[in-house]
């Protein structure tokens, strides 16, 4: 009787967190890990056409918006060598509304947009 009781509290315990975890895997809202693999992959790489296929373009950049072919143009400003290397070696963190890559003093933000993750902006670390 007494392993019985203890099953049933273990079993109790671990059920709203299992509950939880299926929840929040089954609301339709794309994840974002697959997402960041493929940017880091396509940063690290330089391959700024996969990178420029994950950005939300027109792409503010300054006082720019730059289309797609000014964005491949402008592709080593925005991400420089170091740069680069940092994407390398760093977890993104998450924000209110998506996340963030912080940069040599650059914060690059991510979030939905159209349904999908995309690069949405970026700025000088505050």
């Amino acid at each position: 009787m007494k392993l019985l009781a203890t099953t049933f509290l273990i079993l109790l315990t671990l059920a709203p967190g299992r509950a939880t975890y299926q929840n929040a895997n089954t609301t339709g809202a794309p994840q974002f890990t697959p997402f960041w693999t493929k940017f880091k992959a396509a940063v690290v790489s330089g391959d700024r056409e996969a990178v420029a296929s994950m950005t939300k373009l027109p792409f503010e950049y300054g006082l720019s918006k730059l289309a797609r072919a000014d964005f491949l143009k402008s592709f080593n400003r925005i991400f420089p060598a170091n740069v680069r290397r940092c994407f390398a070696r760093t977890r993104p963190a998450k924000t209110d509304d998506g996340y963030m890559v912080t940069c040599h003093s650059m914060d690059y933000y991510f979030g939905l947009e159209g349904g999908e993750y995309k690069f949405l902006y970026m700025g000088p670390d505050d």
